[in-house]
């Protein structure tokens, strides 16, 4: 009983880490393939802004800034300082919603204080990249259609928990501001997050653990079959 146990979490912790490695491989080579279409699009001009273009593309657009309903993405760390990155929705000329990544802002100690920026009033022309909502490895679910403080302190929302937020469509997707566009803080889109690099570290941790792991197995179980039976 107590070896089909052991078998049991053997075979469970062997699923879990070939699991976050193949999950970390996956990762590596999405931002890998990210950080070249991105190095293509440098080379090409922005062209209008349309939600049905495909992410990656660079775009221009013109619009004005929606002050009072603003988004900050929590806990995005910046030379292992913690803070915000500020999501504006900006207002098209067809009435339709957009929102811009304005970049990174420090945050303060006391999560109850409020960071402070300041948000152009009027027209703004921007340019910048179309690309997805970023999402977190594991899902945290923010309050659906709730009258939020604003601006909005989230994690990682999904696209349905922004646009119930809004009096206007809301795109499926995200404005990174380019980094010489006007009006924004912190930005170095090339190492948002994690690097390909990194994630095929990764990887191959987990990997090695789990063959760690399995000649841990063997070797105990040979010297099992080896040690004198007792009677």
């Amino acid at each position: 009983m107590k070896l089909a146990a052991t078998g049991v979490v053997v075979v469970a912790l062997t699923a879990i880490m070939l699991s976050a490695s193949v999950w970390q491989a996956k990762r590596g080579l999405t931002k890998q393939q990210l950080a070249e279409r991105r190095a293509d699009a440098a080379k090409v001009a922005p062209v209008p802004f349309d939600a049905a273009l495909a992410y990656g593309q660079p775009v221009a657009l013109t619009g004005r800034f929606v002050a009072d309903r603003q988004v900050l993405l929590d806990n995005q760390l910046v030379e292992h300082r913690n803070g915000v990155h500020v999501w504006t929705p900006a207002r098209l000329a067809d009435g339709g919603l957009v929102l811009v990544n304005r970049g990174w802002i420090a945050a303060a100690p006391d999560r109850q204080q409020t960071p402070s920026w300041d948000t152009p009033e009027g027209d703004v022309t921007l340019t910048g990249y179309w690309v997805r909502l970023p999402r977190a490895g594991v899902k945290v679910a923010n309050e659906n259609c709730a009258a939020p403080q604003w601006p909005a302190r989230m994690v990682y929302p999904s696209h349905p928990e922004l646009a119930c937020l809004y009096d206007a469509p809301l795109a499926d997707g995200i404005v990174q501001l380019d980094a010489s566009a006007p009006h924004g803080f912190v930005r170095d889109w090339s190492v948002a997050g994690l690097t390909p690099s990194r994630h095929f570290g990764y990887a191959v941790q987990w990997l090695a653990l789990t063959v760690c792991l399995w000649i841990l197995v063997f070797v105990a179980w040979t010297r099992r079959d080896r040690s004198p039976i007792k009677r």
